[in-house]
């Protein structure tokens, strides 16, 4: 679902200058901030709504193969589902910045596919627990644990709040600033 968020979000800012229609949305009465906002709204209801389909294909298709005895019950589906949704929030926003800063779709999807590729690597040192890969697995708090030595749900929280703040303003003042012309 992450792929199918990346590369719907990639292009949906990048075509808008590939195919020069960026040039007939400026010239509406909106501002470039409340346009590059609801751009982002929608890839987020785009996201959101991929994860509900999921969810519920995955939830009717065990329902259906493995019936109740599983154990595993609804709560534990949206316990998943919440922890997937803010790894595709996180990854949807850094594609969208991307997208903005490079105007290329195939950039965007490559550098996001990139980083979703080495988001499963682990450095062991001090400085890496201040990178965004490591915070954004928060079901590895669920037992007790941590993804590094040193780290909390709070300070994962806390930096991927920073991380998240950080993209939509690079975003927005480079949109702001582009001259379109």
């Amino acid at each position: 679902v992450s792929i199918l968020v990346i590369i719907g979000t990639a292009g949906i800012v990048a075509k808008e200058y590939s195919q020069g229609t960026i040039k007939f949305l400026l010239i509406r009465a909106r501002s470039r901030t409340a346009i590059l906002a609801s751009k982002f709204v929608t890839v987020l209801l785009y996201a959101l709504s991929l994860t509900v389909v999921t969810a519920a294909a995955v939830y009717a298709s065990g329902m259906l193969w493995f019936g109740n005895g599983g154990g595993l019950g609804i709560g534990d589906v949206l316990t998943s589902v919440l922890y997937n949704s803010v790894y595709m929030v996180m990854y949807a926003t850094l594609a969208f910045m991307i997208g903005i800063l490079t105007t290329s779709t195939g950039v965007t999807i490559g550098i996001s596919m990139f980083a979703l590729t080495i988001s499963n690597l682990i450095i062991f040192r001090d400085f890496y627990k201040y990178v965004l890969f490591p915070n954004m697995n928060l079901a590895a708090y669920e037992g007790g644990g941590a993804p590094l030595p040193g780290m909390t749900l709070p300070f994962s929280i806390l930096m991927l709040a920073v991380y998240f703040l950080l993209f939509l303003l690079a975003g927005f003042m480079v949109f702001r600033r582009r001259d379109v012309a």
